[in-house]
């Protein structure tokens, strides 16, 4: 037998008395045929070459077969988190109408429109030529307005003063349409919080009797 792996000596072992031959001189003591024993030895080599690659091919075929069971179990997991978001989806939508709706409710509740305080506040920079068709309170501090004008040029200058404007956040052109030298426009308005807190100071009656100069 070899004394270890990788060593070219073996170990004779005969009643329990041990000696060491070297595995050339073990060859030269070999009686077989040399050419049978180089072809056995490529043979052999032949063997080694062509089992690593398959040993390697097995390997890897099973390393595909891993991953492509964990990308199955990953999309299957995927497709219930889909799925269970999808039931839960009319629940939470539920919910988010049933959180609006109170908000609404409880802004009515709370707090009152003021329409008034609106149209006095979009009023103060209006040009002549511009005038209100319809407005609109779509919130506690928005305002629709749709108004016609014969001078387009005002418009811009009505948009850019509202912007300008203490107590405005926001304003939106919606519409524009021209027809000949008149212009149809529509807008919203939004206004900051506490627009409205300032109150006007309302001007003072003359008692009877006095005359202005």
């Amino acid at each position: 037998m070899p004394a270890s792996r990788g060593d070219d000596v073996l170990i004779i072992n005969r009643d329990r008395v041990s000696s060491e031959l070297a595995l050339d001189d073990a060859l030269m003591l070999d009686v077989r045929d040399p050419d049978e024993l180089v072809s056995r030895r490529r043979a052999r080599v032949r063997d080694a070459w062509l089992w690593r690659p398959l040993v390697a091919s097995l390997v890897l075929l099973l390393l595909a077969g891993l991953g492509e069971g964990a990308l199955v179990g990953l999309d299957m997991l995927q497709q219930g988190r889909i799925e269970q978001i999808a039931g839960q989806t009319p629940i939470v939508n539920e919910i988010e109408t049933a959180h609006r709706l109170a908000n609404r409710i409880d802004e009515l509740r709370t707090k009152r429109l003021r329409p008034f305080e609106m149209i006095a506040l979009v009023d103060q920079p209006q040009p002549e030529s511009i005038v209100f068709r319809r407005t609109t309170a779509t919130s506690l501090y928005s305002l629709e307005i749709e108004a016609e004008t014969a001078s387009s040029p005002d418009i811009n200058a009505y948009i850019t003063a509202l912007t300008a404007l203490e107590g405005t956040e926001n304003v939106e052109m919606l519409n524009l349409e021209t027809r000949g030298a008149r212009s149809t426009l529509r807008l919203v308005v939004t206004f900051a919080l506490g627009a409205f807190d300032v109150q006007q100071s309302e001007p003072t009656l003359a008692e009877p009797g006095e005359v202005s100069s």
